[in-house]
């Protein structure tokens, strides 16, 4: 992973998104793919043990993109898959990511995984049934 060792902050993701355009101010679409390439909610799930190394990665790449929902989303993932996740926090991530894309497929798949597993952790039986009421609704938007 390109990332291990450093401390990513707002310079160094510019720093290595200008590096990918060397003489020119990159184009926004190259911008775009180095956040979608940095920002791998999986990947960050695996290589990192604390989550606390790698929020401030989402936090950045968000303010450099604040309108790109797809980051939100790699952020939620990001939250459900690490061994300390935060299925509350997934949740709100993903909620903001279909506010702005409420049609894309792979935010809706996201927010399902998310109820899935909330409703297993649950200990309500009111809050389990809930869950997976919501799933079955979203289900079906697909």
């Amino acid at each position: 992973m390109i990332f291990v060792g450093y401390r990513l902050d707002d310079g160094h993701i510019r720093d290595l998104i200008y590096s990918l355009a060397p003489n020119k101010r990159p184009r926004w679409y190259m911008v775009k793919r180095a956040l979608e390439e940095i920002t791998k909610g999986r990947i960050l799930a695996e290589q990192f043990s604390s989550v606390d190394e790698v929020r401030p990665i989402y936090e950045t790449a968000i303010k450099i993109a604040p309108k790109q929902p797809f980051l939100y989303q790699q952020w939620a993932v990001f939250e459900l898959n690490h061994r300390n996740r935060s299925t509350l926090k997934a949740d709100g991530l993903a909620a903001t990511a279909h506010e702005m894309d409420d049609r894309n497929t792979s935010i809706i798949h996201t927010q399902l995984e998310i109820d899935r597993k909330r409703a297993n952790e649950e200990t309500s039986l009111v809050l389990k049934q809930s869950l997976r009421r919501r799933v079955r609704d979203r289900l079906n938007d697909l």
